[in-house]
């Protein structure tokens, strides 16, 4: 996958990680192999202890830099001639109350046990951020800074390290 050189806050032998091409939520990275794989198992050795302290590297910065209430780390790659990736999703305390503040997502609360309805998950958050950060053309007002100015932080960050 072709990843623009102004999304990318790092890169090593077996791996590159970028900001979300479209996402307009800052922080929101990508972490992906440099070789197209479908899964963990077929990376090499050198590799696989690779991925490992760059999540941790990702993760620290992420905190560090974007200091999101929670940061929600998982794994996809189904679709079709795409390597199998990682999503670093900072999610901020201002998205979540827009979340609670939007009344299209409370149809969510009636797929699950009711007693739970005031509490949302990481699934709720998820669905929420790539619905309205990174597939809506107009998305919510972005608090702080672009995501043009925290890839410039990030890679200072990764630099320093």
């Amino acid at each position: 996958m072709q990843i623009s050189d102004n999304l990318i806050v790092f890169n090593s032998k077996h791996w590159v990680v970028n900001h979300r091409k479209d996402s307009k939520l800052s922080g929101y990275l990508i972490m992906q192999p440099i070789c197209s794989s479908a899964n963990c198992n077929s990376l090499s050795i050198e590799a696989l202890k690779e991925m490992g302290s760059i999540i941790a590297r990702t993760e620290g910065i992420i905190k560090k830099i974007c200091n999101p209430q929670y940061l929600y780390i998982s794994k996809y790659g189904h679709t079709p001639d795409t390597p199998f990736h990682f999503h670093f999703i900072p999610v901020y305390q201002w998205v979540i109350d827009l979340f609670w503040s939007d009344e299209r997502y409370r149809e969510l609360s009636k797929f699950g046990d009711p007693s739970l309805s005031h509490l949302t998950d990481g699934a709720e958050l998820t669905f929420f951020i790539w619905r309205e950060f990174c597939e809506k053309e107009l998305p919510p007002k972005i608090q702080g800074i672009s995501a043009q100015e925290m890839i410039k932080k990030i890679k200072a960050e990764f630099l320093s390290i």
